[in-house]
């Protein structure tokens, strides 16, 4: 157990007193589902532990995650503003974030060809008081420009989200395995076609990732994981669609109109 005392930082005791007004709530202000089993329990001894001035490891390291409701963008932004804060740099500004993501490759993992959707999120991060403006300028007739840094909280916050996203596999749901559900609505050949268009777009898309991950070989492999991860991933896909496609060939998986009402009648008794 971790003691919060008068030397506790502010951000970790503003996230401890969150945690029990705000749980239910994420960082947009929307409530949210508990996926607690008996939630009234869970806050119950969560009062009482922090009554006592108490909060166990795992709270500490969660508190974020548990608070705000987190996206790929609004990590981008917050990491970067955790990179100048390590630099000691008074900030950085929204073109700058943009442009540094795209110089890096960072559009790979994060959507950041909107400039609007990337002004949006620094003001939801900077109305929960993630960010603050650390300086605002203007120069001649040039749009304003605000340099943004962490607050407190979002040091605490990005620290959470980053530890969580690493360890804790999300649900994800893809359009593709969507899809997948439901081949036998389709005709076998006609889904063993389709099949065979994403090998070939699987394949050009591995070839891009290798050239990529070739072309950045002088950074190290500290600078291409993700783009490693996203080849893992690319190529166990490929050579699973590879099987499917084979056996949809071969007839090992195949299917009629006739069978699916068999099959339909005999479950249903």
């Amino acid at each position: 157990m971790v003691e919060i005392s008068p030397d506790t930082p502010l951000a970790a005791k503003n996230i401890g007193v969150r945690l029990l007004q705000d749980a239910p709530h994420d960082f947009l202000g929307n409530r949210i589902p508990t996926a607690h089993p008996n939630p009234g329990a869970y806050q119950a001894a969560d009062r009482s532990r922090t009554a006592a001035g108490y909060l166990s490891c795992p709270q500490i390291s969660n508190l974020a995650t548990m608070i705000y409701k987190r996206s790929t963008l609004a990590l981008a932004v917050l990491s970067l503003l955790a990179e100048v804060d390590h630099q000691q740099e008074p900030g950085m500004h929204p073109y700058r974030m943009q442009r540094l993501m795209k110089d890096r490759g960072k559009g790979e993992v994060v959507n950041v060809g909107q400039r609007a959707s990337l002004y949006r999120t620094i003001e939801r991060l900077h109305r929960k008081a993630l960010i603050e403006v650390r300086e605002s300028s203007r120069e001649h007739n040039r749009p304003e420009r605000t340099l943004y840094a962490l607050t407190d909280e979002g040091r605490a916050v990005w620290r959470g989200w980053m530890l969580d996203a690493l360890a804790a596999p999300t649900r994800e749901y893809p359009e593709f395995l969507a899809a997948m559900a439901f081949v036998p609505l389709l005709e076998p050949g006609e889904v063993a076609e389709q099949l065979e268009k994403r090998r070939a777009n699987l394949a050009t898309e591995l070839a891009r990732l290798d050239a990529q991950i070739a072309a950045s070989g002088e950074w190290g492999r500290l600078f291409t994981l993700e783009m490693e991860c996203m080849r893992a991933t690319t190529a166990a896909e490929l050579d699973w669609v590879a099987s499917v496609i084979a056996d949809l060939r071969s007839g090992r998986i195949t299917w009629t109109k006739e069978w699916l009402a068999a099959m339909a009648a005999a479950h249903a008794r």
